[in-house]
């Protein structure tokens, strides 16, 4: 699940329902959001604990299990993979498009990587996105107003 920061960031949360594990997969870095100015793992735990644990309570997952919606504990962990190891700069207006790569690359199987430089990557991405979404809407004559 995409989830924003503050309003000026954007990290992708993955939830292991067995484990109760958050896996949080962030273009930065678990230390390269530092300067957000605020807790991270403390906002993105509470985002899980208020959101996300009353929509698995409203299906059911609760029910006949030792813990409840309110006495559970997440277990973080900050994913590593390839973009880290990259020393440019991604930009700081990219983290949403690395989002998008992350969940489609999941999605997929596929393991997390970032093909080229995070910067060339992030713009070659951005056209893959609009020629997927133009291909769509061709496929189907969809039309926006």
């Amino acid at each position: 699940m995409p989830m924003n920061l503050r309003g000026v960031h954007w990290v992708l949360g993955s939830l292991n329902l067995k484990t109760l594990q958050l896996i949080i997969y962030d273009s930065l870095g678990a230390k390269g959001n530092k300067g957000l100015g605020c807790d991270v793992e403390k906002d993105l735990l509470s985002y899980w604990s208020l959101v996300v644990a009353g929509y698995l309570d409203r299906f059911g997952f609760f029910a006949g299990r030792k813990y409840s919606r309110d006495n559970f504990v997440w277990k973080v962990k900050w994913a590593q993979f390839d973009i880290l190891q990259t020393p440019v700069p991604h930009g700081t207006d990219n983290c949403g498009v690395f989002c998008c790569m992350f969940l489609e690359q999941l999605s997929r199987g596929e393991r997390i990587h970032c093909d080229g430089l995070p910067g060339e990557a992030a713009h070659a991405y951005r056209m893959y996105m609009a020629r997927t979404l133009y291909q769509y809407r061709m496929e189907r004559n969809v039309r926006y107003v």
